[in-house]
């Protein structure tokens, strides 16, 4: 085979996984509950971090380790309205970042009310 083809080969062989990880990361845009818990926790695989769900963890939904005992404490909603003072979430980043340890950080990350976005169907 001439060097050129077998080029182009190896281009599509590299290049034929992005479809999928461009969408498991594209799914932080309209997911909801555990599965939008997931979406985040699989961001930051992506880039080389220790990473675990919490199971039911009052204070944060993906726990992240940067390192140095240094921790990344990640509340994560997809709600279907405001974020307000009043909301369980926010309440319980304020929980937590009464209990951080010294080289903690809390992040709350939320996305656009998942009905529909990105012409995807919310899943729950």
């Amino acid at each position: 085979m001439p060097q050129r083809h077998l080029d182009i080969v190896a281009e599509i062989e590299r290049l034929q996984p992005e479809p999928a990880q461009i969408d498991r990361l594209g799914r932080l845009l309209w997911l909801a509950g555990r599965p939008l818990e997931e979406a985040a926790r699989d961001v930051f695989l992506a880039v080389g971090l220790q990473v675990e769900l919490t199971p039911a963890e009052p204070t944060c939904d993906v726990l992240v380790g940067l390192g140095e005992g240094r921790r990344l404490l990640v509340s994560v909603t997809g709600t279907e309205g405001n974020v307000t003072n009043k909301s369980t979430k926010i309440k319980q980043v304020f929980q937590a970042s009464q209990e951080l340890s010294e080289g903690d950080r809390i992040v709350f990350a939320g996305n656009v009310p998942p009905r529909t976005a990105g012409g995807r169907p919310r899943v729950a």
